[in-house]
């Protein structure tokens, strides 16, 4: 943990939610993972994210609120970095954190692979089923995920547990280099019925020469 490199962690609660989801048991399950922590939240969540800050086992691991009025402006917020970070990642409300070394072991695969942009991991539905397990350009039509909807433990061990090359995964768990931010590589959203967003900023660092694992 002390050799990490600096890491921006953005825990986020979207306009499109009216709840904050996963976001206290996020903050608690990454608390321990050296970085510097926001909390970036829809203004009109203001009274619940108020509650959320008064929780001073919260509290004390947030580095940063930030309040955005409008999408934009939470958009924005997303894509800034500090000078200095290695890696940006980024945690929707509306997905749970089940591994408290997950930004460690994405980090580790940046530092391990100067030409990975994007690190992704498996995400699953609450009734146990695979809601994402990477990205495949030409399934199902220009791009799908395999086994969707399968029990985990159905799924081929290697999809879910070895690192690979995908096409892209959904804007809502996922660890950027630093430096693409810097080149122009943008969140324009963060996904959740859908995988757009995710599928442009992929795409983008993708263009640069990354990959996304």
């Amino acid at each position: 943990h002390k050799k990490l490199p600096a890491i921006d962690v953005d825990f986020i609660v979207p306009f499109d939610t009216t709840e904050l989801g996963a976001t206290a048991d996020n903050i608690k399950q990454l608390s321990k993972t050296p970085a510097w922590r926001r909390v970036v939240y829809s203004s009109a969540l203001a009274s619940k994210v108020a509650r959320l800050r008064a929780t001073a086992a919260v509290a004390q691991i947030i580095d940063e609120w930030i309040s955005a009025d409008t999408p934009d402006d939470l958009i924005d917020a997303i894509n800034h970095v500090r000078a200095g970070s290695y890696a940006k990642v980024i945690v929707a409300s509306s997905a749970a954190i089940k591994a408290s070394d997950a930004v460690i072991e994405a980090v580790g695969a940046l530092e391990l692979d100067p030409r990975a942009g994007i690190i992704g991991g498996p995400l699953v539905h609450k009734d146990g089923g695979i809601q994402n397990i990477g990205l495949l350009s030409g399934l199902d039509g220009f791009v799908g995920t395999p086994f969707f909807g399968w029990p985990v433990e159905a799924c081929p061990p290697h999809l879910i547990k070895v690192r690979r090359p995908v096409a892209a995964f959904p804007a809502l768990a996922l660890c950027i280099r630093a430096d693409l931010l810097r080149r122009g590589v943008k969140f324009t959203g963060i996904d959740y019925d859908d995988v757009r967003a995710g599928i442009e900023v992929c795409l983008a660092a993708s263009r640069l020469g990354y990959s996304i694992i």
